[in-house]
């Protein structure tokens, strides 16, 4: 099932609604960037990061940091689980997967 999601996403992905984020850097006089571009304006700054973020050699300089993400979010779904109790389900992914997201990305920043 997730392969036939990938698969039907395009090649300049169309995200969730983030248009108070958006206003809110606008007003600011701050860049929106990568996280919450969209379309065509997504597709050009993903090929310009891709020159600098696709090579193995710039990648391997945060492969430890990333390994390290990785190892708090595992041991933080393991901790939500069991505090869940019985059920297999952690219910609050979708905040779960935004902190690992931002914490991700700003190795790179």
């Amino acid at each position: 099932m997730v392969a036939q999601v990938l698969r039907a996403e395009s090649r300049a992905p169309q995200r969730a609604n983030m248009e108070s984020w958006q206003e809110y850097r606008q007003l600011r006089g701050r860049a929106t960037g990568l996280i919450s571009a969209e379309g065509e304006q997504w597709l050009k700054m993903r090929n310009v990061l891709k020159q600098r973020i696709m090579k193995p050699k710039d990648v391997a300089m945060f492969s430890e940091g990333v390994t390290d993400v990785i190892a708090d979010l595992i041991k933080r779904m393991k901790y939500m689980k069991a505090q869940e109790g019985a059920s297999e389900t952690i219910t609050d992914v979708n905040n779960l997967f935004f902190k690992f997201a931002m914490e991700s990305k700003s190795l790179f920043l």
